[in-house]
């Protein structure tokens, strides 16, 4: 059972790493945000809170919303790896993010009964990229490298 205090810290860390994937510039989200936010003549934090809400809004609604959740999560990776190297996260991040993106695509036709499945599917995802979720994505490492092991 975590203590209040651990709460706290963890959602500050939170807070803090969504601060800076809006604003810090070495984020490539924080360039475009900027640059749209620019083009616009809005506030960055505005616009990336006002695109948030369109995009969970739309994954609510839209009849087709997993080709929108697929899309994106699809879409961050790549530009990461592609577009962005200096920002590609590290190997096991992408390799846990595959698996469980290739598990749950498997079964998004029966899973998109749960209400707002794709909105937890793609916060999921977020979490993966997570500083603080790295502790979560080494259990899940050493759990397959076990699973592996035993073949």
């Amino acid at each position: 059972m975590t203590s209040n205090k651990e709460t706290r810290t963890t959602e500050v860390e939170v807070r803090r790493w969504f601060d800076d994937v809006i604003n810090d510039k070495k984020y490539f989200s924080a360039r475009i945000l900027e640059n749209f936010a620019n083009t616009i003549g809005q506030n960055v934090e505005i616009t990336a809170k006002v695109g948030v809400m369109v995009f969970l809004i739309l994954l609510i609604f839209v009849k087709e919303a997993h080709l929108l959740a697929n899309f994106a999560i699809i879409l961050i990776p790549f530009l990461q790896t592609y577009v962005y190297p200096s920002e590609k996260p590290t190997p096991n991040i992408h390799f846990i993010h595959h698996i469980i993106f290739g598990c749950s695509v498997l079964f998004d036709r029966i899973l998109e009964l749960i209400p707002c499945y794709y909105v937890l599917k793609v916060a999921l995802f977020v979490a993966l990229y997570h500083p603080p979720s790295n502790r979560c994505i080494d259990n899940i490492e050493s759990l397959l490298v076990k699973i592996a092991g035993k073949n």
